[in-house]
């Protein structure tokens, strides 16, 4: 897949967001952080995102913070059908990634099941979409996170006061 042209799109009004949130499976997971947020619940899973200072301004995200997600889907096999789905990932905001600060998918190995994926679209074989984090990649840095960096983290706040 080296060499590979992909698209990246950014809509500071998260009209994008909200249609892969809300139209049928694409990517329901994923959040939009702050007071502008067009979703039910605007602050995810993490409620301390609420006093962060950049993600709860309005002046600063006006409709919203958008959380890291991804979607990769291959074109519909035929006219006026949806786009199939290879594969979707968005973080769910917690405190073991930091409200969603932390947590990304290691991409080498991802990248190598979508490869296998898009054979088997070729192939005419059936494909379901894969969801989350196969890379482990987030499971060990917020272990790693939570392990080695946030003792340190919390004893410099507490030694601060």
């Amino acid at each position: 897949m080296e060499g590979e042209d992909f698209k990246f799109v950014g809509d500071q009004s998260n009209f994008l967001a909200v249609f892969l949130q809300s139209h049928k499976d694409y990517l329901p997971g994923l959040e939009i952080v702050g007071p502008g947020s067009p979703l039910k619940n605007p602050y995810g899973g993490f409620g301390a995102n609420k006093k962060h200072p950049r993600l709860s301004s309005l002046k600063l995200y006006p409709k919203g913070c958008l959380q890291p997600g991804c979607l990769i889907v291959a074109p519909a096999e035929k006219d006026g059908e949806d786009p199939i789905v290879l594969y979707r990932w968005a973080i769910a905001s917690s405190v073991s990634n930091g409200g969603g600060a932390g947590g990304r998918p290691l991409w080498r190995p991802i990248l190598g099941v979508i490869k296998e994926q898009l054979e088997k679209v070729e192939n005419g074989e059936g494909v379901v979409a894969i969801d989350g984090d196969v890379s482990w990649g987030s499971t060990f840095r917020d272990l790693f996170t939570l392990v080695f960096k946030a003792p340190f983290t919390i004893a410099k706040y507490i030694l601060k006061k």
